[in-house]
């Protein structure tokens, strides 16, 4: 026996249509990245020194990015139709995040290179772990299904 769900508060379309369109910027970032690197890097303004660093990513860092876009597109898409394995995108799109993170602060020159955006990697994981928060909660109040 399925229970019926509950209706959706407009929070949740908000959310839903919000996150969607942030992850259809980042998919096209992310396309036009890997197709065009060095001149769309270029056209989007950065410094040679931020085309040099993100053209020579390691194969785990784009790994763990190509990870955390994807994920991200395709749990929007679930979130937005109520399903509530939208928490397992969400979860492997921080996981993707904080590994693309390690190597920004820790492991490279990222902070230089990345210059006044610098802290954006961290902002994305403290909003996708309110996420995580958001839709655990909305699974309990029988708005998203469970399965």
């Amino acid at each position: 026996m399925t229970i019926p769900l509950n209706r959706a508060p407009w929070h949740c379309w908000l959310i839903g249509a919000l996150w969607a369109v942030w992850n259809v910027l980042a998919a096209s970032d992310y396309i036009f990245s890997v197709t065009q690197r060095e001149a769309y890097y270029r056209a989007s303004g950065m410094t040679e020194a931020q085309v040099a660093y993100f053209s020579a990513l390691p194969l785990w860092v784009t790994g763990a990015w190509t990870l955390s876009v994807w994920a991200g597109v395709i749990s929007a898409g679930l979130f937005i139709l109520r399903r509530g394995s939208a928490l397992w995108g969400v979860v492997l799109s921080l996981l993707g995040t904080t590994a693309y993170g390690v190597y920004l602060y820790a492991l490279s020159a990222g902070i230089a290179a990345t210059g006044d955006m610098w802290f954006m990697p961290a902002l994305i994981g403290v909003l996708m772990g309110a996420l995580i928060l958001y839709i655990r909660t909305l699974i309990k109040r029988n708005v998203l299904y469970s399965q």
